[in-house]
């Protein structure tokens, strides 16, 4: 059994060894053909197989490439980085979301958190452009939510040093015949401001 063992781990090492040079004989002829020709670009090849018949879905056999907004839209407030601007876009985009919500407080009426619009508040100046476009929206509750975020953002501490304090006094109002008189308010106050963007 000694006699075994010893000869079993020699061919152990043995192995070991040979596929390690192996290996290392391939970076270095990976690397030297890249050292002879620095231009090239290396590629890739990647290859995207069709959906089976056990996915339930009938494929062309091509890439099925999703567009930038669904991209967005399938997006979860995990799946967004620290980047401002990836985080302003994700939470525009999740305005019009009714069931974006959460809850909050004690007592037998919990109140409702809209999360895009506090999330965007407190993003502050990146938010406002982006919020002062979605002014335009049809969609009443989107809206509503707009006029809400624009309120808070616009009391952000950065905003505020070149307002002297002033923010959009609009209110969080769900009746879409207050709205174009707030839209106004925000429309003045932009008008005012929109050189320090």
């Amino acid at each position: 059994m000694i006699t075994k063992l010893k000869r079993m781990t020699s061919i152990a090492v043995i192995t070991a060894m040979l596929l390690t040079l192996l290996v290392g004989c391939n970076a270095a002829s990976n690397k030297k053909n890249t050292e002879n020709n620095p231009d090239s670009d290396a590629i890739l090849d990647i290859s995207i197989l069709p959906a089976g018949p056990e996915d339930g879905n009938e494929s062309s056999g091509e890439a099925d490439i999703m567009p930038e907004s669904d991209k967005r839209e399938d997006q979860t407030e995990e799946d967004i980085t620290d980047n401002e601007d990836q985080k302003v876009a994700f939470y525009l985009e999740k305005l019009k979301d009714k069931s974006f919500t959460d809850t909050y407080g004690d007592g037998e009426e919990p109140k409702v958190w809209y999360t895009a619009a506090e999330e965007l508040g407190m993003l502050g100046k990146k938010s406002i452009p982006g919020l002062i476009e979605k002014l335009d929206t049809d969609d009443d509750y989107e809206r509503a939510l707009v006029l809400y975020a624009l309120l808070l953002a616009s009391q952000d501490e950065e905003v505020k040093a070149f307002t002297d304090g002033e923010y959009i006094d609009v209110t969080l109002d769900f009746n879409p015949e207050t709205h174009p008189e707030m839209i106004d308010k925000a429309m003045a106050w932009w008008n005012k401001y929109k050189d320090n963007f």
